[in-house]
């Protein structure tokens, strides 16, 4: 049990385990900024219980069924250990690498904002190994899935085909994208009735938001190196690329609309135009950022979805908004 522990330990956090102190560093950080900030909000156990499972069902599950863990998981498979002790050392693994990533900036959030609570910390702990050991048994797997296309021929159709079951593939990913859709439909009125119609652009800028899509080459290194050495791979990968994320974002943008039309009312004819424009700029700049600086020293798999770097598109599109919005507002 223990060389398993140790071997997925390293993995997850680093060979020297350099990610602990980094978390801890971050856990303090926020935990002094929120309690020097003197903000105190009375957060009820059910929130707390719900919101607890929530972060770690979804962490748990991104991990589990992560290509990456899988082939790791069938390598660790073949060694001696007994299926009891294996178990316990992964999942031990997987829950401190959700404590200190995920659940346990929660909980520091939690004890600085609504102060220090035993019970708090109680409900926080069953709720985290419960739904933890429920969520391991039920999404735990060792086969690989079926790869509905596996080769990339030189041809812009077939790459624009791998990339939409890439994202029908994925059911986290689809998940993803669904949300950050429901997200900007909401976001449509909260702009509308507030009263500043000029910041409307704001919503083009969050609805092409898309991490799954931002780091698909980031997240599977083969295919980036086989990108890498295609010829011509301006015609045959970059543009259908670019081409398949500027149509996800004009969905976005499009539903962001019909429920600006739908709560709001009228929509300015030039926003049609701005929604286009945001819509290409931040395709051109997701493939740009993933073909020039890709993502490929991570260790698991849902490191990928928290990186800063996700945030580099829609910070520059959310510039963009404010200075046009800004601009209208003169």
């Amino acid at each position: 049990m223990s060389r398993i522990l140790k071997a997925n330990l390293k993995k997850f956090f680093g060979a020297g385990y350099e990610r602990v102190p980094k978390s801890v560093f971050v856990w303090g950080v926020v935990f002094f900024a929120l309690y020097s900030a003197k903000i105190h909000i009375s957060i009820a156990p059910s929130v707390l219980a719900l919101t607890s499972v929530f972060v770690t069902v979804t962490a748990f599950a991104v991990v589990l069924q992560s290509e990456d863990t899988i082939d790791s998981i069938r390598g660790q498979l073949m060694l001696p250990e007994r299926p009891v002790l294996f178990h316990a050392a992964f999942f031990i693994t997987v829950a401190a690498h959700t404590l200190f990533t995920k659940a346990g900036l929660l909980l520091i959030t939690y004890l600085a904002i609504s102060g220090w609570s035993g019970l708090g910390i109680a409900i926080f702990s069953i709720c985290f190994v419960v739904s933890g050991g429920v969520t391991y048994a039920l999404s735990f797997r060792t086969e690989r899935k079926v790869a509905a296309y596996r080769l990339i021929n030189h041809s812009r159709h077939n790459f624009c085909l791998y990339l939409l079951r890439y994202l029908l593939g994925n059911k986290t990913y689809l998940a993803n994208t669904v949300v950050l859709w429901a997200f900007g439909c909401a976001l449509a009125p909260m702009i509308g009735k507030s009263g500043f119609v000029a910041a409307m652009p704001l919503g083009f800028a969050l609805s092409c938001l898309n991490t799954p899509l931002g780091v698909l080459l980031s997240s599977d290194r083969r295919l980036y190196r086989r990108v890498c050495s295609l010829p011509g791979q301006l015609r045959t990968v970059l543009l259908p690329y670019t081409v398949f994320v500027t149509a996800v974002n004009l969905t976005g943008c499009g539903l962001y609309l019909t429920s600006w039309r739908l709560s709001v009312g009228s929509i300015p004819a030039d926003m049609f135009i701005t929604a286009g424009c945001f819509s290409v700029i931040g395709a051109f700049l997701t493939v740009l950022l993933e073909l020039r600086f890709p993502l490929l020293d991570w260790k698991v798999e849902s490191d990928l979805w928290h990186h800063p770097r996700k945030y580099a598109v829609a910070g520059i599109l959310v510039i963009l908004a404010a200075a046009l919005s800004f601009s209208k507002a003169l």
